[in-house]
């Protein structure tokens, strides 16, 4: 910053060493002398005002500095988009928040080699058709149905890592004609948020039961998988606790749908009625070569039909999976579950709900297995294999069954960016207490464009 003080008494100093001269020659230049004195006075105070008035435009500036940067700023911000907290998002304009879109579309095409699914487009051993059933093979289809779209957004907040997933395929039955367009219906997969922190997880929403465990699962091209697999999505309240060395610990309030054939088919007058939720507890514990875990159910069964029948019975489940590295390149997978009135939790067992006789509800008892094996021959080849089992220990109805075993066996590569090609072989039996017998026999190829 000038100073205008030590400038004028500068100026002043000058002016008089100018003038020592000319004051010894006489009294009759004084006149001259104090005409020039009085010039360079003015000069002088000309100069402190021009000083000033800098000072002031330089003190202005000082002032507020930033007004201008922050404008730009704002108008850059508003204009340009950044990267998120996490590979494949992005910020939100004018939010700490990270949002990515992810998803793929998917071709599916299989040719049936023996036997015919009565879904007609994935496999489901529980229904596969046995003597006396629709036995015709060779079923060929093409179908997109698979293909998802989702978002998922990551908030910092004062409590933790806010995580939010919104996702859906087109797996919602037929939704028009297919001579025309082979529509299907959007359905929702997964709707849910949760709060990550020191202190654990809180989630809330729709997403893959407490009761299962999705790392544990082989890998099938078949949208369905393995059906003696645990496999369900629903609406939950879950609370996982970090116990360090001790692995983690979920406690969730799932949604209750005691459902059975035969109760459900209007759900105003449907004797089945769910009064709580069921509770599940699942521990997993992770090591440097893989994991292990452990899930317990609790369930009820209830029946009233609104003129004084009821019945009410508890239903439970047991499972126990994990994952071994074996090899940098070899995984293997196993998982078994067993319960009373697991129904909707295993794909296998929902066929075999509960049954009611007049006066008691019947549960089935059950006991499933799936083992598997993954090869990862490089960084865009892989192979895996399954092989898994399920009895249904209990004979309530006719037709129930009484086995079904299930294999599988593919090879997937990746052939370009974000885009792979599978191929895969797989193979279901299915045997009743009346001693009838089904099989499946199939060829399947699928093309995944993910983005």
């Amino acid at each position: 910053m000038l100073q205008t003080k030590p400038l004028a008494a500068a100026l002043a100093a000058l002016s008089l060493c100018t003038l020592a001269v000319p004051l010894a020659h006489g009294a009759d230049d004084l006149a001259q002398i104090r005409a020039q004195m009085q010039q360079l006075i003015d000069a002088n105070a000309r100069l402190a005002a021009e000083v000033a008035d800098l000072q002031a435009r330089l003190g202005k500036l000082d002032a507020a500095p930033a007004a201008p940067a922050q404008a730009a700023g704002a108008a850059s911000e508003a204009k340009f988009m950044t990267a998120g907290d996490e590979e494949g998002t992005f910020k939100l304009p004018g939010s700490n928040t990270s949002i990515g879109v992810y998803g793929y579309v998917q071709l599916d095409a299989y040719k049936d080699l023996k036997g015919r699914q009565a879904g007609d487009w994935a496999a489901d051993i529980g229904s596969q058709p046995v003597a006396g059933d629709d036995r015709r093979s060779g079923k060929t289809n093409f179908t997109a149905r698979t293909s998802r779209l989702g978002v998922r957004t990551i908030t910092p907040t004062s409590y933790g890592l806010l995580r939010t997933k919104l996702e859906a395929d087109f797996n919602k039955g037929s939704d028009g004609d297919m001579a025309i367009s082979n529509s299907y219906g959007f359905r929702l997969r997964h709707a849910y948020g949760e709060i990550d922190g020191d202190w654990g997880t809180l989630l809330a929403g729709q997403t893959w039961s407490t009761f299962m465990n999705l790392d544990a699962m082989p890998e099938t091209l078949d949208f369905n998988g393995h059906g003696s697999s645990a496999f369900v999505r629903q609406p939950m309240l879950r609370y996982t606790a970090k116990l360090g060395a001790g692995g983690d610990l979920a406690i969730a309030l799932e949604n209750p749908a005691s459902m059975s054939d035969g109760w459900i088919n209007d759900p105003q007058a449907a004797p089945n009625i769910d009064k709580r939720p069921d509770l599940i507890v699942n521990w997993t514990k992770a090591f440097d070569r893989g994991f292990v875990s452990a899930q317990g159910l609790s369930t009820t069964y209830r029946y009233d039909d609104g003129a004084g029948l009821t019945d009410t019975r508890r239903g439970w489940g047991f499972g126990l999976g994990g994952a071994f590295s074996v090899t940098d390149a070899d995984t293997l997978i196993a998982q078994y579950t067993t319960g009373k009135g697991l129904g909707r939790y295993l794909p296998t067992t929902s066929y075999h709900i509960a049954s009611f006789d007049g006066a008691d509800i019947r549960l089935y008892r059950s006991n499933s297995y799936v083992v598997g094996w993954t090869r990862a021959w490089s960084d865009r080849v892989r192979t895996n294999l399954a092989w898994g089992s399920t009895r249904i220990r209990d004979h309530h109805e006719a037709g129930d069954s009484k086995r079904m075993d299930e294999g599988f066996v593919n090879v997937i590569m990746g052939i370009a960016e974000n885009t792979e090609l599978g191929f895969e072989y797989s193979y279901g039996k299915r045997r009743t207490y009346s001693g009838l017998t089904g099989e499946r026999r199939r060829i399947q190829t699928s093309l995944n464009f993910g983005f």
